[in-house]
């Protein structure tokens, strides 16, 4: 450990100052990747974007940029469903009720409620994972499946 602390002194003389990136900066890098702007289509340049029809929907990829072009369309409704819920205007714990609500109290239109239910529903889809048996990701299946294996090759 000395010869650290003595190469630590030659090569920082001063100390250690840097320091990493401050939540502003951290905020503003999301905000580029997060809408469309120079910044995000040079990093996606080379990614295939499936952009017609169902295509959009069975790539994950695709998935991903209509989840986030849908919740674009509908981030003025969700404001001002936040800002009901957070005046305590709607009192719903689940989603589709605070809709409901918002809707029945006149504070969203036809439209909005619109926007907002695709996105709902293509969060879902982008969030969606694979479904899996829970026997098949026990270790006993594994192991078992294993064995079943090797009796098989042998």
């Amino acid at each position: 450990r000395p010869i650290a602390w003595i190469l630590r002194r030659m090569v920082f003389p001063l100390g250690k100052d840097f320091k990493g990136p401050g939540d502003a900066l951290d905020q503003q890098v999301a905000n580029l990747l997060l809408a469309p702007s120079a910044a995000r289509d040079r990093l996606t340049s080379g990614l295939f974007l499936p952009i017609d029809g169902q295509n959009k929907l069975i790539e994950p990829i695709g998935r991903l940029e209509y989840a986030m072009q849908s919740m674009m369309d509908a981030a003025g409704a969700e404001k001002k469903l936040q800002t009901a819920i957070k005046s305590g205007a709607i009192a719903a714990h689940s989603r589709e009720q605070q809709i409901e609500q918002a809707a029945a109290l006149n504070l969203l239109d036809a439209n909005e409620i619109e926007a907002l239910r695709k996105a709902d529903q293509a969060q879902r889809e982008a969030l969606k994972v694979d479904d899996f048996d829970p026997a098949e990701l026990s270790r006993q299946s594994v192991a078992y499946t294993t064995k079943d294996r090797a009796k098989e090759s042998a």
